[in-house]
């Protein structure tokens, strides 16, 4: 029986226990079977691996339903339950390559021997208000000033409050994208950005895997999870919109961006363009050069998106000039709705209350009034090159390598990139909307408003043919409520009373009393239901 002789193969022993490597590694054999027998051994570890399979599902639940369960909230969740189930059941090494950028919203976390979500802060804005000041010039122009102002190491996620009925991005085909959201983390002076669109029509329309056919090595078995269909690939708030997610890494203090990740979602699973080579490492040069050229014809046509995502990240600087029309509001996560249910008292006795979060802040900046602006804008993002000199290649559980400065990191390592890729800059970008405001007897703004008077979670639904600011200025002054109402969110419509009626029956559940039009229900809950509604009404 083959023994560790040096620290580091004790060490390697010590992972296989948990994480044991892939099949492909020269001493898996050998490291399971060591790894078992000293797991058998040892009294504590044996307590420990009960415990942690005691504690593990009331982990998944509280970070997967913790949160504010808006769009882009639910596709970080979507990919940190993913990593907890490969990690969990196919290996550390069954990640998909989007985890190089994606796994800088996550941290490893000892307890529960898992990936888990950094902290985070949460907003809600209308996409239309942020490019009116960015268009205006009034964003820092310099992206390292993000160092002084985007906290290291905490989450911020952007919530678009009306999507369907705000600015789109078109392709070089002319498909249209709405944006959901976005979220972006700093460590050091990389940014690292997610961001959900939906996408009409859908693309591709062939529902082909660019990837399909060549899985990475130690992948060949993983298979999409049962019962997903072409009708998983649309959004639950607008399901005419089908899911396309981009991530991208940007070196703030070289003004480079040097990874790009386009994932659209075909149902099953997702159709994969990215520039980063580590995807296809596993193949011969002259087959990697002829999928990533065909990859990069993807990425060419989302170059759109790419752009938005730089002209994107000045959204904390935003936040900050803007504070002035910030107001933090306080409603309930999904847990909150279930605080009675078995699972959640038992997570609340297994972690303890404060790992289980009931409630979540969110940063809501009130639109401005309506003033018939623009409805094409052109976008100049920053003055960013795309330079891939580099990609992280993942190395076996427990193994040292080295970041790009060669500093010591554990499971994986910068690799320096030999072959040529072409450099450019990003390019401007067109954003529209509808051509002309909503005509018709009953063209106005529909709207979702709240006090901080009223308790969480309770909202007033409900139309008007002023401005929705100028409304909830009528309402604060009749109703003598301590605080005035605010909006969160609104869509101008051709039949208001239609969206209102047809809110108000789909909601009916949430309604406090049929005499008023206030509804105690989640906050996405009702921004997604009114999103559906209006896109249905175009």
């Amino acid at each position: 029986m083959w023994a560790p002789q040096t620290p580091f193969e004790q060490r390697m022993v010590e992972v296989a226990r948990y994480f044991p490597p892939p099949p492909w590694h020269p001493l898996h054999d050998s490291l399971v079977a060591r790894a078992r027998i000293e797991g058998e051994r040892d009294l504590s570890a044996r307590r420990w691996a009960q415990d942690l399979a005691e504690k593990f599902p009331s982990f998944l639940l509280s970070r997967n339903q913790g949160g504010t369960d808006f769009p882009i909230d639910k596709t970080l969740h979507y990919f940190f339950l993913e990593y907890a189930k490969r990690i969990s059941q196919d290996g550390f090494h069954t990640f998909p390559s989007s985890f190089n950028v994606v796994e800088s919203f996550l941290v490893f976390s000892h307890t529960y021997f898992a990936f888990d979500l950094r902290d985070g802060r949460d907003h809600l804005l209308r996409l239309d208000d942020y490019l009116d000041w960015y268009t205006g010039g009034q964003f820092p122009e310099e992206p390292g000033a993000l160092l002084d102002i985007l906290p290291e190491g905490l989450t911020h996620s952007y919530t678009m409050a009306a999507p369907v009925n705000d600015f789109r991005l078109t392709t070089t085909d002319a498909s249209q994208l709405a944006l959901f959201g976005a979220s972006m983390i700093r460590h050091s002076r990389e940014l690292s950005m997610m961001a959900l669109f939906g996408e009409s029509p859908a693309y591709p329309e062939d529902l082909l895997n660019p990837l399909e056919g060549i899985p990475g090595r130690g992948k060949e078995s993983l298979q999409s999870a049962d019962g997903l269909g072409v009708k998983d690939r649309y959004l639950e708030e607008a399901p005419q919109l089908a899911r396309v997610v981009a991530l991208v890494r940007f070196d703030l203090s070289a003004r480079r961006f040097n990874e790009r990740y386009l994932l659209c979602d075909v149902g099953p699973g997702y159709a994969v363009a990215t520039d980063d080579p580590a995807v296809l490492v596993d193949l011969s040069p002259p087959e990697r050069r002829d999928h990533l050229d065909r990859m990069q014809e993807d990425l060419n046509r989302y170059g759109s998106v790419f752009s938005a995502l730089a002209s994107l990240m000045f959204l904390p600087a935003f936040f900050v000039a803007e504070r002035d029309r910030v107001t933090k509001t306080t409603f309930g996560t999904p847990l909150r709705a279930r605080r009675e249910s078995p699972e959640v008292r038992r997570a609340i006795t297994l972690l303890g209350r404060q790992e289980v979060p009931l409630l979540r802040q969110v940063d809501c900046l009130h639109s401005m009034p309506t003033t018939g602006g623009a409805n094409v804008l052109d976008v100049n993002p920053p003055e960013l090159d795309f330079e891939t000199t580099g990609f992280w290649r993942t190395l076996s559980p427990g193994e040292i390598g080295r970041d790009e400065s060669g500093h010591a990191i554990v499971g994986r390592t910068w690799v320096e990139r030999t072959d040529s890729w072409a450099s450019h800059h990003l390019e401007q970008f067109t954003v529209r909307k509808r051509a002309n405001a909503p005509l018709g007897p009953n063209a106005g703004s529909v709207y979702v408003m709240r006090t901080s008077s009223h308790t969480i979670d309770l909202y007033k639904i409900g139309r008007t043919q002023l401005t929705p600011e100028d409304r909830a200025g009528a309402l604060s002054a009749a109703t003598g409520v301590p605080t005035p109402f605010e909006v969160l969110a609104h869509w101008e419509v051709e039949d208001a009373k239609h969206v209102e009626r047809e809110a108000h029956r789909r909601l009916r559940a949430y309604r406090v009393t049929k005499r008023r039009e206030f509804f105690r229900a989640p906050l996405p809950v009702i921004i997604a239901t009114l999103g559906e509604i209006v896109a249905g009404s175009a």
